[in-house]
């Protein structure tokens, strides 16, 4: 009787911490309407290919007044557009470069690995940046 009891509690303990998982690496999306255009900012739209072949969604916010770009990221589980009002500051001074990470917003993926695979995908923004010509990201 109280091997049955634990044999159902460990059970349901497994069974709750790989929903609990899969629910981690594949959360809701959330896609914001919002782009920088909406808040009177001149941007263009960037696609970039990762080394192990994802696309990810970006956007490039020019300013030509300056010689240094900031790269802002997004925090889980949202996309660019979610911290765009809150960095946009930022653009007065600086060139900013906005991007997707793997799985949210418009780019590319099945699953998040929760800053795995996304440190590629830092690494493929910062060589963006750094082939427009800026050193100082």
């Amino acid at each position: 009787m109280i091997l049955r009891a634990v044999l159902v509690i460990l059970a349901c303990i497994i069974l709750v911490s790989i929903v609990n998982f899969l629910l981690y690496i594949h959360p809701p999306k959330y896609t914001s309407a919002i782009t920088p255009e909406d808040i009177g900012l001149i941007y263009e739209p960037v696609s970039l290919k990762t080394s192990d072949g994802l696309r990810l969604a970006g956007w490039f916010i020019p300013n030509n007044n300056s010689h240094n770009a900031v790269l802002v990221l997004h925090g889980y589980p949202f996309d660019k557009g979610n911290i765009l009002t809150a960095v946009s500051f930022l653009a007065k001074d600086f060139n900013l470069l906005l991007v997707d990470f793997r799985y949210f917003g418009a780019s590319e993926g099945k699953v998040t690995t929760v800053g795995y695979r996304e440190a590629i995908d830092v690494q493929t923004a910062v060589s963006y940046l750094k082939s427009k010509g800026f050193q100082d990201i």
